[in-house]
C-alpha cells in the first residue's frame, strides 16, 4: 500500500456496522460534562435464509433487544472509555427448536495518559458472536475468509509506554496478548489460537530533518490445529528517514527476522534479511511515492518494486499504486491498489480495489484480493439511502497449500431519524460464499431496527 493512500471509507459498511452494534445516526447532543454516558436500546427483526452460509440452508428469524452503553471521562491529559453491550434474542429456526438466549456480549476499555514528553496507553476488549456476523463487520480487513455456523470468541489486551517523545532519544515499550476461540463449528480451518507480542523501539532524532528508529519485536503464536502449530518470531529493524530539499523524503530500512515453526513436534527455522528504499515527493495536490524492497523472511525470497500516486481532487480523493514482485520459484507477480472517493451534492461515492501478498503464521504466502463499492444518497434532511458491494478472495500465493475462499456481500440500507432520539433502519443483504473445499452457499436477509440513544452527563 502506498504511503499516500487515502483511508478507505465505505459509507454503507459503516451503516451496517452501526445497525449491528445498535448505534443509530441519532443527532442528540452529548451534554457538556467531564463525564458523559450513552445508553442505546435497539429492537430488531432479522430474517436470514442461511445465517451460517452452509451448504444446507436453514431459514432463521431473530427478534432481538440490544442494550449498549458507553462511559467516557476526559480531562486535559487523560482519557478513560468503557463501552459494551449484549443482546436478548429469540430465534425461530426451521427444523430446530425455538430458543431464547443472551448473545453477542462485548466490551472495550481504554485508558490513555499524556504527560507531554511521555505517554501511557492501555486497552482491553472482548467479543463473542456468530462467525459470519463478526466477519461482516469489516470484510475488507479479512486475510482468511470464514464461513461456518458457530460462535467466535475474541479477547485481547495491550499496553504501550512512550518515553522521551520530544527528546533526541525516545523509547517505546509495548506488550500485548490476544486469543480467538471457536465453538459449534465444522470447518477444520477454524481452530483456537493465541498470540503474545512484546517489543521495544528506540527513536533517534539526529536533526530536524533526519530521524532513525531501531526496534526489536517478538511474537509467540500457538494454535490448536491438527499439527499443534507454534511459531516464535523475532525481528530486528532499523530505519532512517531524511527530508531532502523541495519536500522530498527518503526512507531507508534494514531488518533481520528469524522464525521457528513447530508442526507436530518438529521444528524448522526460517530466517533472512529485509531491506528497502522508499521516496515520497509531496506536491500541492498530493504525493508521488515509490520504492524497492528485498524480503528473505518468507517461504520464498521476494524482490518488489512499487510506484504510486495520491491526488487531492476538488470534490474527492484518488490514490493508486502498483507493485511488481519477483518471487523465487513463482516468477513475476503484479499487484495493484486503487481507492477513489467522490463527494456529491447530496451524498458520496467510493470505490476500492486491490491485492496484497502476506505471510501467515504457518509460513504460507496468502494472496488477498478485495473489491468494494459504496454509494450514499441523502434522501431528505432526516433520511438517507446506502448501497454497497464488497467482494473478497483469499488464496495461496506460493506453493498452493492454502485453500481458495471467496466472499461477496451486497447490501442496501435505508435510515431515517424519527425523532431526536429515535432512529429506524430497514434493509436487505445478500451474501455469497464458495471455496475449494466446500460447495457454494448463499443467503438473503431482510432486517428492520429501531434504535434509541439516551445521552447524559454528570
Amino acid at each position: 500500500m502506498g504511503r499516500g493512500r487515502a483511508k478507505h471509507k465505505n459509507i454503507v459498511g459503516i451503516a451496517v456496522v452501526a445497525v449491528a452494534l445498535g448505534v443509530g445516526p441519532s443527532l442528540a447532543q452529548t451534554p457538556t460534562s467531564p463525564v458523559t454516558g450513552t445508553i442505546g436500546l435497539t429492537t430488531s427483526v432479522d430474517i436470514d435464509t442461511n445465517p451460517g452460509l452452509t451448504a444446507t440452508p436453514n431459514t432463521r428469524t431473530t427478534i432481538a433487544q440490544k442494550l449498549s452503553f458507553a462511559i467516557t471521562t476526559e480531562n486535559r491529559n487523560q482519557l478513560f472509555e468503557f463501552s459494551g453491550g449484549t443482546d436478548l434474542r429469540y430465534d425461530i429456526q426451521s427444523g430446530s427448536t425455538n430458543s431464547l438466549s443472551i448473545s453477542d456480549p462485548n466490551f472495550l476499555a481504554r485508558y490513555t495518559r499524556d504527560a507531554g514528553n511521555s505517554s501511557l496507553s492501555a486497552q482491553a476488549n472482548f467479543r463473542r458472536g456468530e462467525i459470519t456476523t463478526v466477519f461482516d463487520i469489516d470484510p475488507t480487513m479479512a486475510v482468511v475468509l470464514v464461513s461456518d455456523d458457530g460462535t467466535q470468541t475474541t479477547a485481547g489486551a495491550d499496553l504501550q509506554v512512550q518515553l522521551g517523545k520530544n527528546a533526541p532519544l525516545g523509547l517505546d515499550f509495548s506488550l500485548g496478548h490476544d486469543f480467538t476461540e471457536y465453538s459449534g463449528t465444522a470447518d477444520p480451518n477454524l481452530f483456537d489460537r493465541r498470540t503474545t507480542t512484546a517489543g521495544i523501539n528506540t527513536s533517534l532524532r539526529f536533526s530536524p530533518v533526519t530521524q532513525g528508529n531501531f526496534g526489536i519485536n517478538i511474537t509467540d503464536y500457538s494454535a490448536e490445529d491438527v499439527t499443534t502449530t507454534n511459531t516464535q518470531t523475532t525481528s530486528y529493524d532499523f530505519s532512517v528517514s531524511h527530508e531532502l530539499r523541495r519536500a522530498l523524503v527518503i526512507d531507508v530500512n534494514l531488518g533481520y527476522q528469524t522464525r521457528d515453526l513447530t508442526l507436530s513436534g518438529v521444528t524448522t527455522t526460517n530466517d533472512g534479511m529485509r531491506a528497502g528504499i522508499n521516496l515520497t515527493q509531496t506536491l500541492p495536490n498530493g504525493d508521488i511515492f515509490g520504492g524497492i524492497s528485498l524480503d528473505q523472511t518468507g517461504p520464498a525470497d521476494r524482490t518488489s518494486l512499487t510506484f504510486g500516486r495520491s491526488l487531492t481532487l476538488p470534490a474527492g480523493n484518488l490514490s493508486a499504486s502498483i507493485t511488481a514482485a519477483d518471487v523465487a520459484g513463482t516468477g513475476l507477480q503484479v499487484f495493484g491498489n486503487a481507492n477513489y472517493t467522490q463527494s456529491l451534492a447530496d451524498g458520496s461515492f467510493n470505490i476500492d480495489l486491490g491485492q496484497s501478498l502476506s505471510t501467515n503464521q504457518n509460513n504460507q504466502d496468502i494472496l488477498f484480493t478485495r473489491f468494494g463499492i459504496g454509494y450514499q444518497q441523502q434522501v431528505t434532511s432526516a433520511s438517507d439511502l446506502n448501497l454497497s458491494l464488497n467482494m473478497s478472495r483469499s488464496e495461496d500465493g506460493g506453493a498452493g497449500a492454502a485453500p481458495t475462499q471467496n466472499r461477496a456481500t451486497l447490501a442496501a440500507t435505508f435510515n431515517r431519524q424519527l425523532t431526536p432520539d429515535w432512529d429506524m433502519s430497514v434493509g436487505y443483504r445478500h451474501r455469497l460464499y464458495s471455496s475449494s473445499t466446500s460447495p457454494q452457499a448463499n443467503s438473503d436477509t431482510l432486517f428492520l431496527t429501531l434504535t434509541r440513544n439516551i445521552q447524559f452527563g454528570f
